[in-house]
């Protein structure tokens, strides 16, 4: 296992994180917990939604909430997309700041970090997770044009970001 150095609070109250990994051939892989559904996100596509949303950040954070939204059975189509693109302000768990792709060596591997700060409802949650040396899992939101693959695999084509959620395991 690796032997991983305890995240450390920036000046401004910030932990460097990572958010998720760019790997091989232009694709940013991301294995859904609830469903153990792999999805790929071509790289280029990305790095457009991400400096869209970089534009959006130089005005104010972007809020994540803890744990992904909840639909409820039979919730008509609409609300659940409202839902999802929507940060719940009663679930916010931290702000994301200062989002960038960051080239692993001559390959076409990338590391997505950003910096987080525990706010929030549930802020203090994050933080005396953060505290007890533990490191958080972020999953991104986004709203994208999905091509299945195979049952397992998704492709996605991010059109917009939306959030980092603080993944509960």
């Amino acid at each position: 296992m690796e032997n991983k150095k305890p995240l450390v609070k920036d000046s401004e109250g910030y932990y460097t994180v990572q958010l998720g990994t760019i790997i091989g051939e232009n694709v940013v892989l991301h294995k859904g917990t609830p469903h153990e559904i792999t999805l790929h996100y071509p790289a280029k596509d990305f790095a457009v939604a991400l400096n869209i949303l970089k534009e959006g950040l130089k005005e104010k954070p972007l809020l994540g909430e803890m744990g992904s939204p909840k639909y409820y059975e039979n919730m008509p189509r609409d609300q659940r997309f409202t839902m999802f693109r929507t940060v719940m302000l009663d679930r916010v768990s931290h702000e994301v700041v200062d989002v960038e792709m960051i080239p692993v060596g001559e390959t076409e591997t990338f590391i997505i970090k950003g910096k987080i700060k525990p706010c929030g409802p549930n802020g203090h949650m994050l933080a005396a997770f953060i505290a007890e040396d533990n490191f958080p899992v972020f999953g991104l939101r986004s709203i994208a044009n999905i091509h299945l693959l195979d049952e397992k695999v998704h492709t996605r084509t991010v059109e917009r970001i939306i959030t980092w959620d603080w993944i509960l395991e």
